[in-house]
């Protein structure tokens, strides 16, 4: 493995880490159970929905 490839692999593995965190924390923001707001709901969804882009935009070998 090159030091290129090794290096794209570190970048595709912190994007996934990244896109899982956007949508964990995009899921929790629309499942809180207590004083939640319809804003809280809908920047939950927003959230969800960019973490599932980036997720989505790793590259395929």
């Amino acid at each position: 493995m090159t030091s290129l490839q090794l290096l794209y692999l570190i970048a595709d593995t912190v994007q996934f880490i990244i896109g899982v965190y956007v949508i964990v924390k995009g899921l929790s923001m629309m499942y809180r159970r207590w004083d939640r707001t319809e804003l809280d709901y809908h920047a939950g969804a927003i959230l969800t929905v960019l973490g599932a882009i980036i997720v989505m935009m790793l590259r395929v070998r």
